[in-house]
């Protein structure tokens, strides 16, 4: 039996008491913004600055429930190293087990998905491209791969009492992992190039370091331009999402009981927005775990875009502990 997709659009009511019992106002990373309080997330970003992405990932009680109650067996954090997602998809801020996804020659893809619940029926529903035949840009990520998508199309078979769905993707025309554009920074004696700006953005994702600086343009002071003009580059400029903050904290939050599952989501979401923030074109390897006193272990290691023809495209590793807390 198949581990339940994690959604359920019918109700957006907020989840109460169950995760940190202030509701502090936060950013969550790759442009990741919400409210741990009421664990309404919503990624904003851009394609090409042309059309504005406002999508939720809504994590409520039942969505819980399904988690807890699952046949997943609980695993015990100590030594548990997560490389790859599983079947686990990221489709417009929900998690889904896949039963198959394919990449066509024209770039298009097919994402089957197995539903055994109403709810999961209304949420796929959900995607469905407008009367008009448009739909907005919502994230994807899947093994080591992610970017914005349109979803093109949406069938469903009946078997038994279940549907399989099948949704038709179309990835966004969008280049990832730097472009030929990118500004260096240089402050007092320390310079920045494209690939170190780049290296911080993929360490805020992954480690929260640098956490966020604010901005506040109202309360400007010379002293503290070099910081607000770096902090402007490690969020993005021209990026199709805005990093903001680390992706792997929020999660955590919620799935602490379940380190498997939450290893496995957090590597998705990290993966997404290491593509959409572009630090990276390729993922050649995340590796997230062991889970040890409230930090999770990373190593990572990617491609950027080349550039130019004569030019090798660089290699960004990122290692370190991330604290969970």
């Amino acid at each position: 039996m198949n581990q339940p997709p994690l959604s359920d659009s019918t109700s957006n009511q907020p989840l109460q008491n169950t995760l940190q019992q202030n509701a502090e106002s936060s950013t969550l990373g790759g442009g990741i913004q919400g409210t741990q309080g009421n664990n309404n997330i919503q990624i904003q970003g851009s394609e090409n600055q042309v059309n504005n992405i406002n999508l939720t990932l809504v994590l409520n009680e039942k969505t819980i429930e399904q988690t807890k109650n699952s046949e997943q067996p609980i695993i015990t954090e100590s030594g548990l190293v997560i490389e790859s997602s599983g079947s686990w998809v990221l489709l417009q801020g929900y998690f889904f087990q896949t039963e198959t996804v394919r990449q066509h020659q024209d770039g298009t893809l097919t994402v089957m998905i197995p539903s055994e619940s109403s709810q999961d029926d209304a949420t796929i529903q959900s995607l469905r491209p407008d009367r008009w035949g448009q739909s907005q840009l919502t994230t994807f990520a899947y093994r080591n791969d992610g970017f914005l998508v349109k979803v093109e199309e949406i069938e469903a078979e009946s078997r038994r009492d279940s549907y399989i769905w099948k949704l038709t993707l179309k990835p966004a025309n969008i280049e990832y992992g730097g472009s030929t554009f990118e500004m260096s920074y240089q402050e007092r004696d320390q310079t920045y190039s494209a690939d170190d700006i780049a290296n911080l953005r993929g360490r805020r994702i992954l480690l929260n370091d640098p956490p966020k600086q604010v901005i506040d343009a109202k309360f400007y002071r010379p002293a503290s331009a070099n910081n607000q003009m770096l902090e402007t580059l490690i969020r993005g400029i021209n990026t199709p999402i805005q990093v903001e903050n680390c992706v792997l904290q929020p999660l955590y939050s919620v799935y602490k009981d379940r380190p498997k599952l939450f290893l496995e989501l957090a590597r998705l979401m990290a993966i997404f927005s290491l593509k959409a923030g572009d630090v990276v074109e390729q993922v050649l390897e995340l590796a997230l775990g062991p889970i040890e006193q409230a930090s999770v272990h990373v190593r990572f290691r990617g491609r950027r875009r080349k550039k130019y023809v004569n030019v090798e495209p660089s290699i960004i590793e990122i290692e370190g502990d991330c604290p969970l807390e």
